[in-house]
C-alpha cells in the first residue's frame, strides 16, 4: 500500500500496519525528524498529516534513518508502544540488517569494533576517534561488482549498537566508504544515489510479543547500479 504525501511527489510505503505499529519504506531524500534548523517536510510531518500522530511523541518514530538512507523504519501509534520499542532498541533486541555497496574488494566477513564521536567540524559530521561511544558493525560479503572499471562489494550489514552515521563512518574507517556518499567518501560517484538500504528488521511485536520480521526489495534505483556491471564479475546474490 502506498500513501502520497500531501508536500512531497516521492510516495512512502506502508510496508505493515495493525492497531499499534506501522512498518514504512521510507525513501532517500526525507528527513525522519523535525528540528529547528530545517524548514523542509520531514517523514514525521508526513506521519502527522497522514496518520494523526501529533499526540504522540516523535509522532511515534522509534528511530532514525540518514536523510540518503532508504528502507525500512517503525512507528509506534502511542506512546506505551514508542516506549516498548525503544527499550527493545537500547537492549539491542532489534534486528536490523542494510545493504551496502562499497569501493574497493572487501570479501569475506569480518566485525568493526571502533568509538564514533563527532568531528567537531560540524553537527552532523563523525569520525572513528578516541573517546567516542563504542559502535560495534558487522559484515559480510554478498557479492562482488565492477562498475565502470572500478571494483565494488555488495555487503550484508548489521550495526549492534545505533550511533548516527555509524555504517557510513565504520566502512569509511575500514578504507571502503559506500557508493555515492559524497559526505564521508568523496565525489568518486558523483550524482549517483548512496547505496545504502535498511534491508531486514527483526523484532518482538510491542504488544503480542510475537517475533515478527520484516523485509523490502532492493530499490530498482540502486538495482539498476549493480546490473551496470562488467562481465565476469563475481555474483553470489541469493
Amino acid at each position: 500500500m502506498s500513501i502520497a504525501p500531501r508536500s512531497r511527489k516521492r510516495k512512502i510505503e506502508v510496508v505493515y500496519q495493525d492497531s499499534f505499529l506501522l512498518v514504512l519504506n521510507k525513501p532517500a531524500g526525507w528527513v525522519t525528524l523535525r528540528s529547528a534548523t530545517s524548514k523542509e517536510v520531514t517523514l514525521q510531518d508526513w506521519l502527522d498529516a497522514n496518520f494523526g500522530l501529533e499526540t504522540v511523541d516523535r509522532s511515534g518514530i522509534a528511530h532514525r534513518l540518514d536523510r540518503a538512507t532508504r528502507g525500512l523504519i517503525l512507528v509506534a501509534k502511542n506512546n506505551q508502544v514508542l516506549n516498548r520499542l525503544q527499550e527493545q532498541f537500547k537492549r539491542r533486541k532489534v534486528g536490523k540488517v542494510y545493504w551496502a555497496l562499497v569501493r574497493g574488494y572487501l570479501p569475506g566477513w569480518g566485525k568493526i569494533k571502533a568509538p564514533v564521536k563527532k568531528t567537531g567540524a560540524g553537527k552532523w559530521r563523525f569520525k572513528v576517534a578516541p573517546g567516542g561511544k563504542q559502535s560495534i558493525t558487522s559484515y559480510r560479503e554478498i557479492a562482488i561488482f565492477k562498475i565502470n572499471g572500478r571494483q565494488y562489494t555488495l555487503l550484508r550489514v548489521c550495526p549492534k549498537t545505533g550511533r548516527t552515521h555509524q555504517i557510513r563512518v565504520h566502512l569509511k574507517y575500514l578504507g571502503h566508504p559506500i557508493f555515492g556518499d559524497s559526505f564521508y567518501g568523496g565525489k568518486q560517484e558523483k550524482d549517483r544515489p548512496m547505496f545504502l538500504v535498511a534491508k531486514e528488521l527483526r523484532l518482538f511485536h510491542p504488544v503480542s510479543g510475537k517475533k515478527i520480521k520484516f523485509k523490502i526489495d532492493l530499490p530498482k534505483q540502486l538495482s539498476k547500479i549493480i546490473r551496470q556491471d562488467d562481465p565476469g564479475t563475481k555474483k553470489t546474490i541469493g
